[in-house]
C-alpha cells in the first residue's frame, strides 16, 4: 500500500493575541467579590447550616456559560462546597437535593429568577480588561468600606473628581503615562456640601437639588426621609502634592 504524502498547506499560524492582562484581573476581582460576600454572609445561603463546609462564592448560571453574569450581584450566593455547591451544578434536574437547592434559590432571587437573570445576560456589556479594571477599583472600595479601612484620595492636576491612589496606578498601566500630579484630598466635613454619587457632582445641601421632588435617585437612609444613601462627605485639598509613577509615589515641595 503506498504511503500519503502529507503537504503542508502554507497557511500561517495566525498571531497570538495579547491578553493585556486579563486573566489576571478576573482572578483578582473573583477575590475582591469573594470577601466581600464572605464578609456579608457567615452560612450557607442554600442550607444555613454553619458546618456546611468551606464557603465559597456560588453562580446560579454558570460562569463559564455565562461570562457577563460573573459578577452580576443577582446571580451570586454564597455557599457552602459540599454539599449545596456540587450537587446543584453536578446532579440531575430531577434530583430530588437539586429541586430542594432550587427551590432556595428561588426563595431567595424570586420565582423568575431565570428569566432576570436571562435578560441580565443580554443587556451585559462584553468583559474586557477596561471594564475589569474599573470594577478591581470599585471593589477595592467596597471591601474598603465593609473592613472598615478609611481609604486615602488623590486628585489629578486640573481635574474635579478625587479618586483611590489604585485609580491612577491603573491610569499609568492602561494608558502609558510616565507619571501623573497629585494632590492628597481630605474628607470636607461641615462645609455644607454633599457629593453625589448618583450624579457623580457635588452640591450645596438645602439648595433644593437633592430630595424626592428634584432627583430620580433619592433614596432616604431610612427608607421614609431625610438624607439619601447616595450623599456622601465631599473632599478637599490637602496642600501635599506627589508625583506617581512606575516606581511609586513620591512627595513633591512646591
Amino acid at each position: 500500500m503506498t504511503p500519503t504524502l502529507r503537504r503542508r498547506t502554507g497557511l500561517k499560524r495566525p498571531p497570538l493575541r495579547r491578553s493585556l492582562g486579563k486573566g489576571k484581573l478576573i482572578r483578582e476581582c473573583d477575590s475582591l467579590m469573594s470577601k466581600i460576600l464572605l464578609s456579608k454572609h457567615k452560612v450557607c445561603q442554600i442550607c444555613g447550616n454553619p458546618k456546611c463546609g468551606r464557603l465559597g462564592v456560588f453562580h446560579i448560571f454558570d460562569k463559564g456559560r455565562y461570562p457577563r453574569l460573573r459578577y452580576c450581584r443577582e446571580n451570586l450566593l454564597v455557599v457552602g462546597w459540599l454539599p449545596c455547591h456540587a450537587q446543584f451544578h453536578q446532579l440531575a434536574r430531577h434530583d430530588e437535593r437539586a429541586i430542594k437547592i432550587e427551590e432556595r434559590i428561588k426563595a431567595l432571587r424570586g420565582a423568575d429568577y431565570v428569566d432576570r437573570l436571562k435578560a441580565l445576560d443580554a443587556l451585559g456589556a462584553k468583559v474586557t480588561p477596561m471594564s475589569l479594571s474599573l470594577l478591581k477599583l470599585a471593589l477595592g472600595q467596597e471591601l474598603a468600606q465593609c473592613s472598615g479601612v478609611r481609604m486615602k484620595y488623590y486628585i489629578e492636576e486640573g481635574q474635579e473628581n478625587c479618586y483611590p491612589l489604585d485609580h491612577f496606578k491603573e491610569l499609568i498601566s492602561l494608558e502609558g503615562r510616565e507619571s501623573i500630579k497629585l494632590e492628597l484630598e481630605k474628607r470636607d466635613i461641615g462645609s455644607g456640601f454633599i457629593w453625589c454619587s448618583t450624579e457623580g457632582e457635588c452640591f450645596e445641601q438645602g439648595n433644593g437639588v437633592c430630595g424626592k421632588f428634584n432627583c430620580r435617585g433619592y433614596a432616604p437612609r431610612n427608607g421614609k426621609n431625610g438624607r439619601c444613601k447616595h450623599a456622601e462627605v465631599a473632599f478637599t485639598g490637602t496642600g501635599k502634592f506627589f508625583i506617581l509613577n512606575k516606581k511609586g509615589l513620591k512627595e513633591v515641595k512646591l
